[in-house]
């Protein structure tokens, strides 16, 4: 009786899923850190800017001041936009990289099934060979037994 391993002849393409898979997972963490970078940036320029009108000092500001502090606002609300359009990328990335990491993930699943399959089938034809020696060497001992009768 030989013993023999279960091979899976795509082993190679399954851990080059499985790898494939978890560098698909590490850029999705790398791409939901950089939006949360931002969303905390965004948020940091919308306190600023709602501090500006909070200020109970602007009337005793002289036109010079005040005209600064409007510039303020408007550069303040021209950032707020254009890390709304940031984030908005982000969040975009954010979804390609997740959408890029579930399709990673199946289809190292596939394979992953594949090798179950496989070993469950490796695992049923030794069941059938160990069942068909066993089946010969009864059949041997028997033969000699009736052969000596």
């Amino acid at each position: 009786m030989s013993i023999t391993k279960f091979r899976f002849r795509l082993e190679p393409v399954l851990q080059r899923r499985a790898d494939q898979a978890a560098a698909a997972e590490q850029a999705l963490a790398l791409a939901h850190n950089r939006y949360n970078q931002l969303l905390i940036i965004l948020n940091d320029t919308r306190q600023r800017l709602e501090k500006t009108f909070q200020s109970g000092d602007l009337k005793k500001l002289d036109l010079f001041m005040s005209r600064q502090f409007s510039f303020y606002r408007m550069s303040l609300n021209k950032k707020i936009i254009k890390q709304k359009k940031d984030l908005n990328e982000a969040a975009r990335l954010v979804e390609n990289k997740r959408n890029e990491a579930v399709r990673a993930r199946q289809e190292q699943q596939v394979l992953e099934k594949l090798k179950e399959h496989g070993l469950n089938n490796f695992k049923r034809e030794m069941a059938l060979r160990e069942q068909k020696e066993i089946d010969e060497m009864s059949l041997a001992t028997y033969q000699r037994r009736d052969k000596s009768l």
